[in-house]
């Protein structure tokens, strides 16, 4: 079944459910950098620049703030795909949280009960911390044990 469709020769007016009509600013964005997948780097650092551009603004209306949390969501999702970080070792981030809060591994080792040997296994990751070993550093460190990587 087909249907017909009158044809309009002006522009739609744009407007958004409960919201009202969008800004001139909003649309002057969306014409410079329309808001779509990032799947290139040039088009990651192009919207890195808008972004850097409209956070330096003294004052943003509220389309203006919905372009930029939205193209920022974007940003987030490139980078995730197009540079993705490796988990931190379980060696790695108890050695980070000791640099952090000034401890030695002989000083974490005697403070938590855990031996010294297993921290030291764990840090050249020849071992993985148990369940109860997380439990013991999450409780000294002050952080909860899915910061390691169990």
């Amino acid at each position: 079944m087909t249907t017909k469709t009158k044809s309009n020769k002006t522009a739609p007016k744009h407007t958004a459910t409960g919201k009202g009509v969008p800004s001139a600013a909003y649309w002057s964005l969306l014409e410079q950098f329309p808001l779509r997948p990032l799947t290139t780097t040039k088009d990651l650092d192009a919207a890195i620049a808008i972004i850097d551009e409209l956070i330096d603004r003294p004052k943003l209306d509220v389309w203006e703030q919905a372009y930029l949390d939205v193209l920022g969501d974007l940003v987030v999702a490139a980078e995730e795909e197009q540079h993705p970080i490796e988990a931190a070792s379980d060696g790695e981030t108890f050695a980070t949280l000791c640099e952090e809060k000034g401890v030695t591994q002989q000083q974490v080792a005697a403070d938590s009960g855990i031996a010294n040997s297993t921290i030291s296994s764990v840090v050249h990751g020849k071992r993985r911390f148990t369940r109860d070993h997380l439990r013991r550093l999450s409780e000294y460190f002050g952080v909860p044990a899915s910061l390691f990587s169990e």
